[in-house]
């Protein structure tokens, strides 16, 4: 397994990208929906840059572990009203793009008149390709909010691939030593 452990700077400016894009689009989303809980931080930073009030979250579950796929399934629903409203559906990534389907399916139950979808990656097999995304990969995409995580989940099942993620963590997310060995568990 290959690994990429993108830094705070680059996810922010990947957002900053995504809203450009977003508003280039002629796209004024009146409602942002973030998945739990990859989608929370760049939902809120979109927010943000978009200056859409109006922020909600769901949660939808389709990874037990790293690698490890199930069924998607709501496990909580949108947290509030999106009848007739135009919702931007905001995740890290779209890797199977089970749990985006699943959730965009969900948001049109609930009376949402347009639902449109970005991410700061995409994969090219994912099942929904979103409407806007900024890095296409073939990495398992460790974020900064994951660090611990993904750590702990790959220390329990190989070696390799926990070195592998370490070696990406020390090149690409600008944490010292120390800070990785703090934020991973691993002493």
């Amino acid at each position: 397994m290959e690994f990429t452990a993108p830094s705070w700077l680059k996810i922010y400016r990947a957002c900053i990208i995504l809203a450009r894009k977003i508003r280039e689009s002629g796209y004024n989303p009146e409602m942002i929906v973030g998945i739990a809980r990859g989608g929370w931080i760049p939902a809120r930073i979109l927010s943000d840059l978009l200056m859409v009030r109006e922020v909600a979250s769901m949660r939808v579950l389709a990874y037990r572990a790293v690698g490890e796929i199930q069924k998607a399934e709501v496990l909580q629903p949108v947290s509030a009203d999106v009848r007739k409203l135009k919702v931007l559906l905001v995740d890290d990534v779209a890797d199977t793009g089970e749990s985006l389907r699943e959730a965009v399916a969900h948001l049109k139950s609930r009376g949402a008149s347009e639902v449109k979808v970005a991410t700061i990656y995409y994969k090219p097999w994912s099942a929904v390709k979103p409407d806007y995304w900024v890095y296409e990969t073939r990495k398992w995409v460790i974020f900064p909010w994951e660090i611990r995580e993904v750590v702990e989940e790959l220390s329990s099942r190989s070696s390799d691939d926990l070195s592998k993620a370490i070696d990406a963590i020390r090149r690409e997310s600008e944490l010292s030593d120390e800070d990785i060995r703090e934020v991973s568990g691993i002493r």
